[in-house]
């Protein structure tokens, strides 16, 4: 009995090898969407001589709803019927619609002031902002592989940098300060989203809605500071602006803002907020590329180093199993479920031998409704001896 019957049924195995597969395919997809993002930092350098950054962030933010509103469409009523169950969530909405907002806007104050390359280098810390504020809020644990991860990221991040810039140039500080401000606005929006998803929210559907609200945040900024800039001077001059800035502007809105944050909201179904985050170390290297190909950034042997850096860092943390804390019931629950031993054992004392064969060994998903034991079983079974007479009353 204590022996497993080969002929077990394996469909939980399999259940867990295609949620496998689908963690692997999405992680890869997600991954390679942020090689988009190192196009966005060029687009944006050709924009900003053309467009204010914050005009500029409430196009791209504002092209962006636009494209991905059909997604919410569909799920409008269940968006309305969540928000309901969960009034709270309401609390929740400003703040994630300021943490969408703030990202682009951040990045085109940036790119005002340092390289593209110190932009997308400075990306790769969101990860150690991500993995610190996951810790504080109880969605992940503490782990040697995962401390290691964070600090070989970030000192390979900063090694990339030429801080010998920094400490003359105040321009590059101000861009790096604006872009530290990115990674922790980033790493709290991530959060949101796991945050909300598990309410029962669409990730898509509530990045839609985080699109809507930042845009129009986005729009309500630009108006007031426009009189203080002067309108005709905060407004691009359409005839002069080149062919390259407005297809600039296209991908920006289009492929930069659009495509990357929906490929991160269907992520979020299966991917933490850690990892999401640790992708971004993707960036780095695909910006600094960039950056030598278009503006002639420099690009020493020091920075190559730190690049591998970086990609160690990103490959301790992909390849390390998200452990999430969880309940001890829960936990319990799903140590039973992931056992491959035999969980129930039902024994017949009539009928042949090959109905007590059938039932010697089950598995969860052979476990019907009529197998779950219910409270009568605390009664007592009363057993009639298979030959005894009865004796009847007679009439009277």
């Amino acid at each position: 009995m204590d022996t497993q019957d080969p002929s077990t049924p394996v469909h939980y195995n399999d259940s867990k090898r295609r949620n496998n597969v689908k963690f692997i395919t999405t992680f890869i997809i997600s991954s390679l969407s942020k090689v988009l993002i190192g196009f966005l930092f060029v687009a944006t350098k050709y924009c900003l001589p053309y467009f204010d950054p914050l005009l500029f962030s409430a196009l791209r933010l504002t092209m962006a709803s636009v494209l991905l509103f059909p997604f919410l469409v569909p799920h409008i009523r269940k968006l309305v019927a969540t928000t309901k169950s969960h009034p709270h969530a309401l609390l929740l909405y400003p703040l994630y619609a300021l943490c969408t907002a703030t990202s682009p806007v951040f990045i085109n104050y940036a790119a005002q002031y340092t390289t593209v390359s110190n932009i997308g280098i400075l990306t790769s810390l969101m990860p150690a902002y991500s993995f610190v504020l996951s810790v504080c809020l109880g969605h992940e644990k503490l782990t040697l592989v995962s401390i290691t991860a964070v600090l070989v990221a970030m000192v390979a991040a900063l090694g990339i940098v030429d801080m010998s810039t920094i400490s003359v140039n105040l321009s590059d500080s101000v861009g790096i300060i604006l872009m530290v401000a990115q990674g922790v606005f980033g790493a709290v929006f991530n959060e949101l989203t796991k945050e909300f998803v598990s309410m029962g929210f669409d990730s898509v559907s509530i990045s839609v809605v985080s699109f809507i609200g930042a845009g129009a945040l986005t729009w309500s900024c630009w108006l007031i500071l426009a009189p203080f800039h002067g309108l005709y001077t905060f407004t691009p001059n359409l005839l002069d602006t080149s062919l390259r800035a407005w297809v600039s502007l296209l991908y920006a809105g289009v492929f930069g803002t659009a495509v990357v944050w929906l490929v991160v909201a269907w992520s979020a179904r299966q991917l933490s907020a850690v990892a999401i985050s640790t992708q971004m170390l993707i960036v780095p290297p695909v910006s600094s590329i960039l950056g030598t190909l278009f503006f002639d950034d420099p690009t020493g042997v020091g920075t190559v180093l730190n690049m591998f850096e970086v990609l160690l860092g990103l490959l301790l943390l992909a390849t390390r199993k998200p452990r999430t804390k969880t309940a001890p019931a829960v936990e319990e629950a799903q140590e039973t479920l992931e056992t491959d031993s035999p969980i129930l054992e039902v024994k017949s004392t009539r009928g042949d031998s090959d109905s007590d064969s059938e039932l010697e060994s089950k598995t969860p998903e052979d476990i019907s409704l009529s197998a779950i034991p219910s409270s009568f079983d605390s009664y007592p079974i009363l057993e009639f001896p298979e030959h005894q007479d009865l004796e009847l009353p007679s009439d009277p």
